[in-house]
Parts: structure tokens; sequence; C-alpha cells
């Protein structure tokens, strides 16, 4: 996590993102960052509303992500929200490893999201202890509207190629892959 590469701009009250965090204490979008990054990972009421990251005190990559994406739009920052698909792995992903082990797997396809700010990656949502993803196989840009459906779909159809070539199908792929999230959620 870079965040202090991000700028350091202070919020505008008169913008209704912004408003809502100045009410909390948060004045600038350092300190937003910094604050969703100590929040706990886990799937929100609704995975596609990233404004509940706020009220709900948790979030994934996506609605973390997706939530700064949105407020750095508010603020006319050069932000982009950004997604891409790694092998997770227990190194790059801590919690993971039990899951894939008796699975027999070292590694399953993920879909990430995270933020790009002039030439660098920030990822607010990275275990301290986590090894870097070095490698996205497929990486694009996004919308915060895109983080359900269409990265989902993408997602699937990049497990779906990985799962025959490991003889799984996508149905089991798939629920290993869950299963590797409920350990997450468990496990940060």
């Amino acid at each position: 996590m870079i965040v202090g590469r991000l700028p350091d701009v202070p919020l505008d009250a008169d913008l209704p993102i912004s408003a809502s965090l100045i009410s909390q204490g948060l004045e600038h979008y350092q300190a937003v960052a910094r604050w969703i990054a100590t929040l706990p990972f886990g799937r929100n009421t609704n995975p596609l509303d990233w404004r509940l990251v706020v009220s709900e005190k948790r979030g994934t990559s996506s609605t973390k992500h997706a939530f700064l994406a949105e407020l750095a739009r508010e603020l006319a920052l050069p932000i982009n929200l950004y997604f891409g698909i790694y092998l997770m792995d227990g190194k790059n992903t801590p919690g993971v490893g039990p899951t894939l082990e008796s699975n027999k797997l070292s590694a399953i396809p993920e879909a990430h999201c995270f933020l790009r700010y002039g030439r660098w990656n920030i990822d607010v949502t990275r275990s301290a202890n986590a090894e870097p993803i070095l490698q996205f196989f497929e990486e694009q840009q996004i919308t915060p509207d895109q983080i359900g459906d269409y990265k989902r779909t993408v997602h699937r159809n990049f497990l779906l190629k990985w799962a025959t070539s490991q003889g799984l199908s996508l149905t089991k792929a798939w629920a290993i892959r869950e299963a590797c999230m409920a350990a997450l959620t468990n496990e940060r």
C-alpha cells in the first residue's frame, strides 16, 4: 500500500461524498484512503454499492477502491479504478493457503481491484504481510458501476479457461474461490 503517493488534497464540503466524510472528521483525500485501508475486509450487504463501505465500515477490493475512485472523480483527481486477474496463493493473499491446499491447488485466478494514479498502482486492501501481486494476466480500467456483473463475467470467463486446463468444472473452481473469499473475511 502506497497511500502516501496519492494527492493530499482537501475534501470539498460543497460536494456530497466529501461532505459526508468531513462530517466524520476526515478532511483530505489521503486521510480517507488511509481510513478505508483500516476497515475490515468483508462483502457489503449489497456488493455492488460502493457507498456502503462507509456506513458498514467494511469492504472488498472492489467496493473500497470504487469508493475511492468515485471520491477522486468528485474532486476531479486523475485517479482511476482498475481490476486485474492474478493467481491468488497463500503468499500473495495470506489466509487462502489452507483452502487451496485442501483442494490440492497451489493457486487460483482471482479478480482484484486497485487504483492507478500516474504510474503508481495503489491498493488499500492488501495485507502488510502479503507478497506483492507481481503479474496480472488481464488488467483494465473500469468504472465503479462495473464492479458487479461486468467484472464477474470477465473473471468467470478467465476462470473457466483455467479450470478446464486443470480438469475442474467452473462450478467447482468458483466454489473454491468463494471458500477462499470466506477465509479472507475470517483472516483480516
